[in-house]
């Protein structure tokens, strides 16, 4: 929900994919990215949304997703992402390399924690920024 009417929310439908929405917010010059991993995929195709970033390098970017990833990177309880095979620990490895590898810092807050089929709560979904949108 856009608040303030001073805002241009535009589209970018040549870095957008079917997994991933990218917009531009004017006139602060700031850059959404707002993607859902889906984890019956495999997770290395979405990590197209690396080409976003590198295509809008510089830019204030804020990236909003559902990575369907536990981490102690975004405040994931040991017992989350440990234990639970081989697949989920490619996906959290490659997904802490994809946010390393970028620079890019989590802002997730420890309480935004949403239900998965996992019994209890967990934190899948992440807030990330690139350093130039925290100045």
């Amino acid at each position: 929900m856009v608040t303030r009417t001073n805002l241009t929310l535009t589209a970018l439908a040549h870095l957008s994919t079917q997994h991933c929405m990218v917009a531009h917010v004017g006139p602060s010059d700031l850059y959404v990215i707002s993607g859902y991993f889906q984890y019956s995929d495999r997770i290395d195709p979405y990590q197209s949304t690396g080409s976003v970033l590198n295509a809008l390098r510089g830019k204030r970017v804020i990236v909003g997703v559902d990575s369907n990833v536990h981490s102690p990177m975004w405040h994931c309880e040991r017992r989350q992402y440990t234990g639970r095979g081989a697949e989920a620990e490619h996906r959290r490895q490659q997904m802490e390399c994809f946010i390393a590898e970028r620079s890019l810092m989590s802002i997730t807050a420890r309480v935004s924690q949403r239900r998965s089929r996992v019994p209890g709560e967990s934190n899948i979904d992440l807030t990330l920024s690139t350093r130039e949108s925290q100045e």
